[in-house]
Parts: structure tokens; sequence; C-alpha cells
């Protein structure tokens, strides 16, 4: 298979929150990243999407040192290409950097 992508793919595990955009009713999956880069990014498997279903994504940005504080990536995409390891999501080019403090849920 020839390598097609152009942007480097960084090998990180973060929990991201996905909901699909057209149906505000769609229960919210937390799944998790494989890879990501900035145009993308390969999410663990979620057979319960199809490709080209539109998507909510709340990425969350984990610090280890205390000074750092936790922030959320809100940004939307859709599902270019599933397989049984999981879901390929180009991300469309709007996104948020939001602190956690603004999801009281978590």
């Amino acid at each position: 298979m020839d390598e097609k992508r152009t942007l480097q793919r960084f090998t990180m595990t973060l929990p991201v929150r996905v909901s699909r955009i057209a149906n505000g009713k769609e229960p919210i999956m937390v799944l998790q990243t494989f890879n990501i880069c900035s145009q993308g990014a390969f999410l663990e498997p979620a057979d319960r999407f199809a490709v080209g279903t539109r998507l909510k994504m709340d990425f969350f940005l984990q610090f280890s040192h205390s000074e750092a504080k936790d922030d959320i990536i809100r940004t939307t995409g859709e599902i270019i290409r599933t397989d049984t390891s999981g879901i390929a999501v180009q991300f469309d080019e709007t996104y948020q950097i939001l602190p956690i403090r603004y999801f009281p849920d978590q």
C-alpha cells in the first residue's frame, strides 16, 4: 500500500468525546486516538459510524506537570475511512481550544 499522507502523524493516546452532528439525540461515546495530525485522527473502533458520518469531537489534552491546565480541543469532521482497527476522521478547518473548566460534567 502506498503512503498517501503528506503530514506527520503523532502516535498519541488522547481521550475524545464523539457525537454525530446530524442527530442531537445521539449518545456521546468516549473513544481514544491512536494517532493524530493537524488534519485528522485515527480513533479506536467505533462500528456505529460509517464513512461520510459527520462528527463533533472534544479531544482532552492532559498535561503531566502541575503548573499546566488541562484543555479541550473541540472540532468537527467527517469519517473518511473505516476498518476493523478503527476510523479515520478528517477535521474541518475550524476548531476551538477551551479550558476544561467549561465542561462541568467531566
